[in-house]
């Protein structure tokens, strides 16, 4: 259920948010992906991982709705620059881009797999990886999961 539940998070992510580097998009390369982000990943990515899940509720009639937890992290690196739609876009600004695309995703699809009932964005977080010239935006999200027993 968790897995499955990641693994649908980063199809729905990669369905509908493109990738800024063009050259990397054509290779037919992906940038969103499960897990933290290795060190030698080139820039930008978005991360996905799951960080708890807890059962809320369980009813007599064999259901439990579960709160799965997931972190998306954006990730950028200050030194790169792309352009999308006709604008440049790095550092910070394309940081809050590519945040912005992930969360209007999941507020459109909402209900992206069977038995997900709710997906609501708990926190929005901005870090700075000086040492390593990179910026990062975490996205902390709460899938709610309804199982059948």
């Amino acid at each position: 259920m968790i897995r499955e539940v990641l693994e649908s998070l980063v199809r729905l992510l990669r369905d509908n948010i493109a990738d800024p580097d063009q050259d990397r998009a054509n290779a037919g390369k992906n940038f969103i992906f499960p897990g933290w982000v290795r060190e030698d990943a080139k820039m930008p990515r978005i991360s996905i991982i799951s960080v708890g899940t807890t059962e809320q509720e369980r009813t007599l009639e064999g259901y439990s709705l579960f709160a799965m937890q997931y972190q998306i992290d954006v990730w950028v690196d200050t030194k790169r620059s792309f352009t999308i739609n006709n604008e440049k876009y790095s550092g910070a600004k394309l940081r809050d881009y590519l945040a912005d695309q992930v969360i209007k995703v999941l507020r459109k699809n909402r209900n992206f797999m069977e038995n997900v009932v709710d997906v609501e964005i708990r926190n929005v977080q901005d870090f700075e990886e000086r040492e390593f010239n990179l910026l990062r935006k975490s996205i902390t999200i709460t899938v709610k999961y309804l199982e059948v027993s």
